[in-house]
């Protein structure tokens, strides 16, 4: 009979550390977080802009929040994840930002049917945080192309390729200062790339 209560009361006590253990692992999520960018006395380009979906580097192909502890390694938040992949969550930014500011006649995304004169691709590079001895960085680096597809020789469509690279400070081992300092960076990078874009656009009609 003592064996038996023993039994189980070390099988309970398995379960309940099981049962805390799956508490303790739940996995919290991240999402950028910006106002769209606002501009002033721009008057609209009479075109369709479709912005395809971003690509990203083979470390940032998931989900995984990255940080680099030092020069060389790469790890990830355990149990923080952003909510879509970085690839994803940009080209969704850009599609609100670009359509927020009224710039083109209409923007497409790249699930969209219908013919775009202007298409905007990319590539994420890095979107991380950089740790270093005293300091921290979000480090966000992206690659655009913009093409003008009315122009006849494949050689002259590209009229704007481009790479931004911002760094953001944050506080060291904290995801949500990860997020919200990427939420700054993504920010900037939006005002700055649709001013360029709506640059190229112009002058190449």
């Amino acid at each position: 009979m003592k064996k038996c209560v023993t039994v189980l009361f070390v099988g309970l006590l398995i379960i309940g550390c099981m049962g805390g253990a799956q508490q303790s692992m739940t996995v919290k999520h991240y999402a950028l977080e910006y106002p769209f960018p606002r501009f002033e006395n721009l008057s609209r380009i009479e075109e369709i802009i479709r912005v395809e979906r971003f690509t990203a580097a083979r470390t940032f192909h998931s989900n995984e929040m990255v940080f680099r502890p030092k020069p060389y390694m790469r790890e990830i938040y355990n149990y923080h994840r952003w909510d879509i992949t970085p690839a994803n969550m940009m080209t969704e930014l850009l599609m609100r930002d670009i359509g927020n500011a009224g710039v083109f006649k209409s923007v497409f995304s790249y699930k969209d049917p219908g013919n775009a004169r202007f298409f905007l691709e990319g590539k994420v590079e890095e979107f991380m945080e950089v740790n270093e001895e005293d300091r921290a960085w979000a480090s966000l680096i992206v690659l655009v192309t913009f093409w003008d597809s009315s122009e006849q020789n494949p050689a002259n469509r590209v009229i704007l390729q481009k790479k931004y690279n911002l760094l953001e400070p944050v506080k060291k081992g904290q995801p949500h200062e990860l997020a919200r300092a990427m939420s700054t960076a993504m920010e900037k990078l939006s005002k700055e790339l649709i001013l360029d874009i709506y640059k190229a656009a112009g002058a190449s009609i």
